[in-house]
């Protein structure tokens, strides 16, 4: 039982700092990511139109 609240307790306690420590870290991830691969110009694209026959 105390072992229960031992662990129920330190989730609690260290839980939270260690969400924002891991979004921290993602975050520096995913901006290196997105100076790596630069997005690609988007050429034009053609216009297609369908018409239903009567």
């Amino acid at each position: 039982m105390t072992a229960m609240w031992v662990i129920m307790i330190g989730t609690a306690i260290l839980g939270p700092p260690f969400v924002l420590w891991w979004w921290k870290f993602a975050d520096r991830w995913a901006d290196a990511e997105h100076k790596r691969f630069k997005p690609k110009s988007e050429a034009p694209v053609e216009r297609v139109v369908m018409r239903k026959k009567d």
